[in-house]
């Protein structure tokens, strides 16, 4: 009888012992996992994100789960961290419940130990969808969204994220925010960014290890302090159809580091007094790939130093149907800027139109281009172009020097409007050649432009109207004059 109960004693040692790390280690398992759709707010599952946050973070989830956020204004701040049970299949989305971003508000004042509205920290497969998202009541703090930690697959789509007005490059002001972290397929898609110093910041692990995967694709950016885009060590990144405005935004959209096949396309870009409109720096494509740098307007007023479109120490980038008006009246200024060295660059069937004086182009290091041809440099200044250095006075010239441009040709544009850069010249109209990267089809010379089709492509010249929508310190390295 001892024996047995020895025996009884050992084993009911045994199992509290095992069932007393259960309760330490694994919390979780006490309560079913979420799965399917909840509701947040008044009345709903959870009165606030920061509630439901809480839920996420003790049971994890089993299969799907979405958040419909009942209409309403949200004050509060909240950071996710990893989610047991997160994966492609098993996403977390939060969403405005009518589907009306202006319905749900999720708005806070961050201050310097907790600066974000929303905090992704390790969290993983995670989507914000048709809300607003608004930092306030704050001049020095004022990040929005916040991505941390390795925090991979996750989107924002469809909403208004306004911050802090600046006009400056503050580092505590970003709409989004990631600086030094794996942060591979981040969506960024169909959002309003209000203020802010920049708009989506995002800065990979290194040069060695970059973020994959990244879109930021039909986006509307709004006088952003310094940066709307900002993209540093990523590969195979996409900037696309997105419609850029600022009177104090230096640079519209800028790629550092941004290997293989980089796409930035479709893009309407217009400053009021900015200084670079595309920025491509230490850029390299691939040699059977290059990059892609397409079907783009850049308008760019104002009295700074403007460059419209810009190639710093970039290798095997294509740029293609782009139009670039430069309207500054700074004499300084480039609608075309090639600089510190880089190769086999392909630069065709581009309009690079100076109206305040400076040059069409500006090429420093004539080894970084390939090809050049097929373009049409205009500018009310005294020199087209300056070519290794040297002042070339017209297309006659620039020809001479380069052995280049031979199909090209020095036209006024004729643009519609300084921010409408559908061109009416007859004398640049259909002076381009079709290239394979570039599928929008190219149709036969009209007299004029048939307005009643604004996204197809008349000429081969002319670019399609941008698509609508179907803490690395500040860059004063090489982009400062």
């Amino acid at each position: 009888m001892k024996k047995v109960s020895a025996v009884l004693c050992s084993f009911l040692s045994r199992y509290f012992a095992a069932l007393l790390c259960t309760l330490l280690l694994a919390p979780s398992l006490l309560l079913a996992q979420l799965s399917g759709t909840k509701t947040i707010g008044s009345g709903g599952d959870y009165a606030t994100f920061t509630a439901a946050v809480a839920a996420l973070t003790a049971q994890g989830i089993s299969g799907p789960v979405t958040f419909n956020v009942i209409t309403g204004q949200y004050t509060e701040q909240f950071e996710i961290g990893s989610v047991t049970g997160a994966s492609a299949a098993n996403t977390i989305t939060f969403q405005s419940q009518s589907g009306v971003k202006s319905d749900v508000t999720l708005q806070y004042t961050p201050t310097s130990g907790s600066n974000w509205v929303v905090h992704l920290n390790q969290a993983d497969y995670v989507t914000f969808q048709n809300m607003t998202l608004t930092a306030f009541g704050s001049t020095s703090y004022g990040d929005v969204v916040r991505i941390d930690g390795d925090a991979n697959n996750n989107r924002l789509l469809g909403n208004t994220i306004t911050g802090i007005p600046t006009t400056g490059a503050s580092s505590t002001l970003m709409l989004v925010y990631a600086d030094g972290d794996s942060i591979d397929n981040t969506v960024i898609t169909g959002n309003t960014f209000q203020d802010g110093s920049y708009g989506v910041y995002l800065v990979g692990i290194s040069q060695t290890v970059l973020s994959g995967g990244t879109q930021i694709n039909n986006n509307v950016f709004t006088n952003q302090g310094y940066t709307p885009v900002y993209l540093y060590y990523h590969t195979a990144s996409q900037v696309n159809g997105n419609t850029v405005t600022g009177n104090s935004t230096y640079i519209a959209i800028q790629a550092t580091y941004c290997d293989s096949t980089l796409q930035v396309k479709n893009n309407k870009i217009s400053l009021g007094n900015g200084q670079y409109g595309i920025y491509l720096a230490y850029c390299d494509g691939a040699s059977s790939t290059h990059g892609l740098v397409a079907n783009n307007f850049v308008s760019i007023a104002g009295n700074t130093t403007a460059y419209g479109i810009t190639l710093y120490n970039s290798t095997n980038e294509d740029l293609y149907y782009n139009s670039v008006y430069i309207l500054s009246t700074n004499t300084n200024q480039r609608a075309l800027d090639v600089e510190a060295g880089g190769s086999n660059n392909n630069i065709v069937n581009n309009i690079f139109a100076n109206q305040g004086g400076g040059y069409a182009a500006y090429v420093s290091v004539p080894g970084a281009i390939a090809t050049l041809n097929y373009n049409d440099y205009y500018t009310t200044g005294n020199y087209v172009a300056n070519w290794a250095n040297a002042d070339k006075f017209d297309l006659a010239a620039l020809n001479a020097a380069t052995g280049k441009d031979a199909n090209s040709v020095s036209s006024f544009p004729n643009f519609t409007s300084g921010t409408d850069l559908h061109t009416l010249s007859p004398w640049v109209n259909a002076k381009g050649t079709p290239v394979a990267s570039v599928t929008t089809r190219i149709s036969v010379l009209m007299s004029s432009p048939p307005r009643a089709e604004p996204r197809r492509r008349w000429q081969a010249l002319i670019p399609l109207e941008p698509e609508a929508l179907t803490r690395h310190s500040p860059p004063y390295g090489p982009i400062c004059s």
